[in-house]
């Protein structure tokens, strides 16, 4: 089974928490600044939300085209992947160094479409974060915001008509069981 509108998620602060590389900062600064190296390896070790395994499966299981659109490298993206085990669930990543641009040009999400072989009214973009959402929503796709924390959207732009707690409820809203 195959559902016409594919989904595209953001992959830091969306399926995988960024806060723990604080933990890892708060080691090394102020005293010893220099540790580069084993603080961006931190970046391919970040754990997934709680709610991602099972909303990503119910999500593929509904026959959902998914991809990981990032401003993260193909090189930052595979690590990640592989190491919070999301391979499984996405057909791969679309990278922004394809277009050599960051989100939220509207240059990424039309590109995104491009890759998944869709018009701009068949992708929604899932992310975390109001600049990309509403990146996403000027470029002409749909969105979703995933609130898990409760925050207030940006002013910049209305609120999406979708906004989520977690991808557990995205599942049910996208495939109900």
């Amino acid at each position: 089974m195959s559902v016409a509108e594919a989904l595209a998620f953001d992959m830091y602060g969306t399926l995988v928490d960024p806060i723990r590389i604080w933990k890892q900062l708060e080691k090394y600064i102020p005293d010893d600044a220099q540790q580069k190296n084993s603080l961006m390896a931190q970046y391919n070790d970040l754990e997934r939300f709680a709610d991602v395994e099972p909303g990503l499966q119910r999500l593929k299981d509904a026959g959902y085209t998914m991809v990981v659109l990032s401003n993260g490298s193909p090189t930052m993206l595979t690590g990640i992947m592989n190491a919070a085990n999301l391979n499984p669930y996405f057909k791969g990543f679309v990278s922004v160094d394809e277009v050599k641009v960051y989100k939220p040009s509207p240059i990424v999400y039309r590109h995104a479409a491009s890759s998944l072989g869709r018009p701009l009214d068949q992708v929604r973009l899932i992310s975390s974060n109001p600049f990309d959402v509403i990146g996403a929503e000027a470029a002409g796709i749909q969105a979703t915001w995933v609130n898990r924390s409760g925050g207030l959207f940006d002013t910049l732009a209305p609120m999406p008509q979708m906004v989520v707690k977690s991808l557990a409820e995205l599942a049910n809203m996208l495939a109900p069981l």
